[in-house]
């Protein structure tokens, strides 16, 4: 059994288009009968070989013409019957810190590019999971959903700073939220997956956090199943200040407090450590090794033991080609036909359309 879906169905509002074309033509053909019947009564003898629905059929040709031509924009597919298979995966979100804070350089380049090659890592380590991306700083947004094209996550990283987000400071329980409310929301509306994935949720900060909401945030992912395992960015002994650069990317200086002492930002490690504690995950601390990755991977493996059953659509094809091949002969027939000549003069018609054709054809040649 074949199954048929428009890729683009938001665009099923086109078709109303339509309704005002077939109006005109409406119109159009009553004004020309109103006026035909006068001609017709004093010239008969000349309108009798006339084709009377003829320009009815180029106005029907014209409607399918743009009906088809939606319908291709519409993007139709077509895919066989949906069949259980069992697939292993687990969904992982990844909330990474863009506060000012990772800008600091006591890892190079920054915290914060040092942060993307390290996700990229863990990115080539995965298969078959869902991944999706959390950008907070002051607030959270989703950069993109849980997918599994891991190419699309990388151009999201490639693309975010420290500017993407406008509002500044960190926010750590926004972002947890942020990732229970994601799962939460698949769990719901989800038509894939028979039984749950494991909820990971992969947490790349610094920790700067002041507040003391985080850890009650972290509680209420428990609670949704949701286990947190945080990579710690920083040096939490030293620290680092935090650059500021002009409008160019130039150095003028680094960021200060109110009474004109340049701030140090360190890691907080214990902020961190007890998140993942919380929820049951485990701590890392970045470094330029790829032990930490290699180690998160494996815990990562661990809940892929179990077997997921899944519901998967094969693949659809597309069917676009069609209604544009029907638009483009209801485009040639209605060029061929002509519209008020006799039968007489049909055949001259044709020839005539025809050797334009051969000409056009010449010139291309």
């Amino acid at each position: 059994m074949s199954w048929i879906r428009f890729n683009n169905s938001k665009a099923f509002w086109l078709f109303l288009g339509i309704i005002p074309l077939i109006l005109l033509f409406a119109w159009a053909n009553r004004q020309k009968q109103q006026q035909g019947q006068y001609f017709s009564q004093h010239f008969s003898h000349l309108t009798r070989h006339i084709f009377p629905n003829s320009r009815n059929l180029l106005q029907l040709l014209i409607v399918l013409a743009f009906t088809s031509l939606i319908l291709a924009y519409l993007q139709p597919q077509i895919g066989q019957e949906p069949e259980l298979v069992e697939q292993p995966g687990i969904e992982i979100m990844i909330a990474i810190d863009l506060s000012m804070s990772m800008l600091a350089q006591d890892i190079k380049p920054s915290r914060l590019e040092f942060a993307k090659t390290k996700i990229i890592q863990l990115l080539d380590l995965l298969e078959n999971d869902g991944v999706g991306l959390i950008a907070f700083a002051g607030s959270s947004y989703i950069q993109s959903p849980l997918t599994t094209d891991y190419s699309s996550i990388k151009t999201f990283l490639f693309s975010i700073d420290s500017t993407t987000i406008p509002r500044n400071g960190t926010e750590i329980s926004r972002a947890i939220q942020l990732a229970i409310d994601h799962f939460s929301e698949r769990t719901v509306d989800s038509r894939l997956a028979t039984e749950q994935r494991e909820k990971i949720l992969v947490f790349v900060s610094d920790g700067e956090d002041h507040s003391q909401v985080a850890l009650e945030t972290a509680k209420i992912a428990k609670e949704y199943e949701v286990r947190i395992y945080c990579l710690g960015i920083g040096q939490p002994d030293i620290g680092s200040p935090i650059p500021v650069h002009d409008k160019v990317g130039r150095l003028y200086g680094y960021k200060k407090d109110q009474k004109g002492k340049v701030i140090v930002s360190k890691l907080n490690e214990n902020l961190l450590k007890g998140i993942a504690e919380t929820t049951g995950g485990s701590y890392y601390r970045l470094s330029h090794s790829t032990n930490e990755i290699n180690d998160l991977y494996q815990a990562l493996s661990n809940f892929k033991q179990s077997i997921v059953q899944k519901q998967r659509y094969t693949r659809y094809e597309e069917k676009f080609q069609w209604p544009i091949a029907f638009t483009l002969l209801c485009l040639i027939v209605e060029w061929f036909l002509p519209a008020h000549l006799s039968d007489r003069r049909w055949w001259d018609f044709i020839r005539f359309r025809l050797l334009t054709v051969r000409n056009w054809l010449g010139r291309l040649s």
